[in-house]
């Protein structure tokens, strides 16, 4: 299943922050984040609620070679009609990318310093 980086902010932690932690953790790279994407939320079938704070970013620097967080199989670097061929986790997988495509950005500052 393709997912973007995702997980959970820590303690003390800006959305931002969480965000390149994440994307290092599950992907080996270091990132910038130039634009805020949306928030996006979904009901699931389970009845819980998802909240997904979705950023655009460009990569820096790899790390190191792969994942450190065990679940994650590896990391993938595709092409849009790459991405459109394969099962996703989930429909904010699909929404994210249909956004990023119509151009949707906002400014970063419109999330920065709010901390857990």
């Amino acid at each position: 299943m393709i997912n973007q980086p995702a997980g959970h902010v820590e303690n003390n932690e800006t959305v931002m922050q969480a965000a390149i932690r994440e994307t290092e953790e599950e992907t080996g790279w270091q990132v910038e984040l130039t634009d805020f994407l949306g928030i996006y939320h979904y009901h699931a079938a389970n009845d819980r609620h998802y909240c997904r704070i979705a950023f655009i970013g460009q990569a820096v620097e790899q790390r190191y070679e792969g994942p450190t967080d065990k679940s994650i199989i590896g990391a993938q670097w595709l092409s849009i009609d790459e991405i459109q061929q394969l099962s996703h986790r989930g429909d904010l997988v699909q929404r994210c990318i249909d956004d990023y495509l119509k151009g949707r950005r906002y400014p970063l500052d419109i999330c920065q310093g709010y901390t857990v």
